[in-house]
């Protein structure tokens, strides 16, 4: 095989390797190494096809070129590796080794022309950016792949090793020319062509390894998180069940004692208190069964949140007609009527369904107080932009101000006059709750007056 031959496949090998360096930057957008190894591969194939081809160029511009690409693409190569390890780029010291290299050539271009000294001086500055590399490679080695980094190790120790070679070489016999012996020519070329495809095939797998090693890295911590935010909640719903406990047995027992002793007071004291004596006993032993009551609310509440759903496909219409007869029977005064739509049916945890429709059902009895005729509507449509079923509890009630609907579900607040309409102001929260815990989402609409009328969705149907 003749030196143009192989020249010329060393010069190809050196543009398919800057290509696939090139390729690697596109997918590894925004890192600077890749950037780095795919200008300095292009600018050493520039180099290598300039000494190629210098008998065709002007023989200063060629000389000056060739030996600058050379080794301007060495020096990126060696600060693309520097930034792939994290390590100190050291941009200036190199920068200031390429300018004096540059000033050199110069010098033994125009002012004391000499082949053998410029032969030498890219030789051993050559010689030691590959050494640099090498290093590199070898410190690092045991980081990510050891048999890549070692591979990559070793060509650039070998060509540092050739590079020296090649200069005392030229010291020695006093070559003029570059290449002076045809062996070697063709071991130079052969040597550099392996180099450039073995180093940069390298390099692409290392940095796909540290790419996967960067996400492993980032999924144990993410699962670290995980870990911690989980401990972390288990955490406070141990304090919250704690917090449950003492709310439902050390608040309650002082509480009965207030008002069963209440009670005795206005039993015992009633023939010798006055009106106002016997109305203050009265309250206090009130205020003792709501307090009881908002108790049961609240612990009602929690275990919403820290409960998990048992989900089971059921007919909401039976369970509705289930709670109708439950409030027709606890207000066998008032002539509430039901409509209830047929064949409804849903995907959740029923318990929890059965005290969302309960709340709403409530919220409805007794904002129709005082109707000579009631009307509570439930049933379902499809609501224009929702891919899931919408169900409703409606009412022909007192309704209210639509200004006031951010309030609604928020706990212990009070749209109406809380002694014409009594209540606790948790209802709402807690449906809120359920359905939220469902994946799904609740609403309201209504006009003062014309009744009230309120819109959920279950994620888990």
């Amino acid at each position: 095989m003749d030196d143009l031959t192989i020249a010329f496949m060393t010069i190809f090998t050196g543009i398919v390797c800057t290509i696939l360096l090139m390729i690697n930057t596109r997918t590894n957008v925004g890192k600077r190494s890749p950037l780095l190894w795919s200008w300095g591969a292009a600018i050493y194939t520039l180099g290598i096809t300039l000494l190629v081809v210098q008998p065709s160029v002007p023989a200063l511009v060629g000389i000056m070129a060739s030996n600058l690409s050379v080794v301007a693409g060495t020096i990126l190569i060696c600060l693309g590796s520097f930034d792939f390890w994290g390590e100190n780029l050291r941009v200036k010291f190199h920068v200031v080794l390429f300018v004096l290299f540059s000033i050199l050539v110069a010098i033994f271009t125009f002012l004391a022309p000499s082949v053998l000294a410029r032969i030498v001086i890219i030789s051993f500055l050559g010689s030691f950016f590959c050494a640099e590399i090498a290093c590199t490679m070898f410190r690092n080695a045991k980081r990510l792949n050891p048999v890549i980094s070692y591979f990559i190790g070793c060509i650039f120790t070998l060509l540092s090793v050739f590079f020296v070679g090649r200069g005392i070489w030229s010291l020695a016999t006093g070559a003029q020319v570059l290449f002076a012996n045809r062996f070697v020519s063709n071991a130079m070329f052969i040597i550099l062509g392996f180099s450039m495809m073995g180093w940069s095939l390298g390099y692409i797998m290392l940095q796909n390894l540290k790419l996967q090693k960067n996400l492993s890295d980032l999924n144990e911590e993410l699962e670290a998180r995980v870990r911690a935010r989980t401990a972390e909640l288990e955490s406070s719903n141990r304090e919250l069940e704690s917090f449950a406990y003492a709310i439902s047995h050390d608040l309650r027992t002082p509480l009965r004692a207030i008002e069963g002793f209440g009670t005795l007071l206005k039993a015992k004291a009633e023939e010798c208190m006055d009106k106002d004596g016997l109305h203050f006993a009265d309250r206090i032993c009130q205020g003792a069964r709501r307090m009881d009551q908002l108790i049961d609310k609240l612990l009602e509440l929690s275990r919403v949140g820290r409960s998990h759903l048992r989900l089971e496909e059921f007919d909401l219409s039976v369970l509705a007609e289930e709670i109708a007869a439950r409030f027709k029977e606890e207000f066998p005064g008032r002539a509430i009527g039901f409509s209830i739509q047929k064949k409804l049916r849903t995907k959740a945890d029923r318990a929890y369904v059965s005290m969302l429709l309960s709340n709403l059902v409530d919220n409805a009895v007794k904002f129709t107080q005082g109707k000579d005729e009631v009307l509570i509507e439930i049933g379902s449509e499809r609501a224009p932009g929702e891919e899931k079923t919408v169900y409703f509890v409606k009412d022909n009630g007192v309704g209210f101000d639509m200004g006031y609907a951010e309030k609604l579900f928020s706990p212990f607040q009070h749209l109406h006059s809380p002694d014409e309409y009594p209540g606790l102001g948790v209802g709402l929260v807690t449906s809120a709750r359920i359905v939220d815990k469902h994946g799904g989402k609740i609403w309201a609409k209504a006009e003062p007056g014309q009744g009230a009328c309120f819109y959920f969705t279950l994620g888990a149907s």
